[in-house]
């Protein structure tokens, strides 16, 4: 049985609430394989690439073990909210991966306190 958000419009829809949210999410692929512990630092799309969704990137890192990870939305079968409490984005993260050219963000992950 396919999750609520199955469709690739559904997923993206998802991850751009979570994502704005700073929601941990567990990722469930289509190729049956989890992703637990992802959090989202930003949801990024192709420059016109809104009228393919599944082009669109969920780039950020996998908790506990701090491990950099994207995954493509076409490859997304459902998103479940693990954690509701907030977690912010990491800088080091956006330096470490800056917005490649041609691409644009949809969605980002609140940024943490400065100083």
């Amino acid at each position: 049985m396919k999750a609520a958000n199955a469709s690739i419009g559904g997923v993206l829809d998802k991850l751009v609430e979570c994502t704005t949210r700073g929601a941990q999410v567990e990722l469930m692929l289509r190729d049956g394989h989890k992703i637990r512990g992802f959090r989202v630092h930003e949801v990024i799309a192709p420059k016109g690439g809104l009228s393919a969704p599944g082009e669109a990137r969920a780039r950020g890192i996998v908790w506990p073990a701090r491990r950099d990870e994207y995954v493509q939305v076409r490859d997304i079968q459902s998103v479940r909210v693990e954690q509701t409490t907030a977690y912010f984005a990491s800088e080091e993260f956006f330096e470490r991966h800056p917005l490649p050219p041609n691409w644009l963000r949809l969605a980002r992950c609140p940024a943490g306190p400065k100083g």
